[in-house]
């Protein structure tokens, strides 16, 4: 794993594939990290050379208090303006999809196509986003008190990954594995500095993406397909599909449906 600084922000990246393909990044979710891949790497390594990001606190990464949304989407944005060359293609999960979203909005220059899979544009209410931020905060608490494997346990209980428990039991022990891998302070100072508490409200600045978009969900994800269609419905040149006989992880659960969509998408 390579180390990539920028603005003051450590971020672990690995590069996969050879050279001469359209590069295509890939940022994990919460409690994720570049592993997280891992089922569809060996469908998209022949179309792509991929460049799969760690966050900090995940997948080894040092925890790094005081980095906001914007400090560490300026860092990604800095990074892939300085390491790739021609069409910068961007593609997020979860919280990783709404930091992609940030690069974007804020960086247009660095993002060529954007893939967001399960992603919000945040919280309309203030008072609801208030309530999201006090209890994101309360469970980073937990986690710090109560570590990982209580974190798992709590995790993977809600409702929306109710479809995981569908899939095989090793793939089930991979994903428990997966989250249990990473730093409980990491995750605890994710849920504190990039929740989705501390996220503005940004459906009405999506007119102003300037890149053509793929907007992902499960289909059996009914609030993202309904926050998907909003944004879809916002953003100039972009386009909304559901993975059939998916939740909230596609990559987990069809990865490959979505792998076909995304090498559809960006060659």
């Amino acid at each position: 794993m390579n180390d990539s600084h920028n603005s003051g922000v450590k971020i672990g990246l690995e590069i996969a594939g050879t050279g001469g393909r359209p590069v295509l990044t890939l940022i994990h979710g919460f409690a994720g990290s570049q592993r997280t891949w891992e089922l569809m790497r060996p469908l998209l390594e022949p179309h792509f050379q991929l460049i799969l990001l760690d966050l900090p606190g995940h997948g080894g990464v040092v925890p790094q208090p005081g980095v906001d949304l914007m400090c560490l989407a300026e860092s990604i944005a800095t990074f892939l303006t300085q390491a790739v060359r021609g069409p910068r293609c961007l593609c997020g999960y979860s919280m990783g999809g709404r930091i992609a979203l940030h690069v974007a909005l804020r960086f247009p220059e660095s993002v060529s196509r954007l893939a967001l899979i399960s992603t919000s544009p945040g919280i309309k209410d203030d008072n609801e986003r208030e309530q999201r931020r006090n209890s994101d905060r309360e469970l980073a608490q937990n986690i710090r008190h109560h570590g990982l494997e209580w974190f798992e346990t709590y995790w993977s209980s809600l409702p929306l990954f109710a479809t995981q428990k569908e899939l095989t039991v090793d793939r089930q022990l991979w994903l428990k594995r997966e989250r249990l891998a990473n730093d409980p302070e990491g995750i605890a100072l994710a849920l504190e500095q990039w929740g989705t508490g501390e996220q503005e409200w940004l459906l009405p600045w999506l007119v102003e993406v300037k890149c053509p978009t793929l907007l992902i969900s499960g289909a059996r994800d009914g609030k993202y397909c309904a926050l998907a269609e909003l944004m879809n419905e916002m953003i100039p040149s972009s386009q909304f599909l559901a993975i059939p006989e998916a939740g909230h992880a596609p990559h987990i659960e069809q990865p490959s449906a979505l792998a076909q969509e995304l090498i559809s998408f960006f060659s």
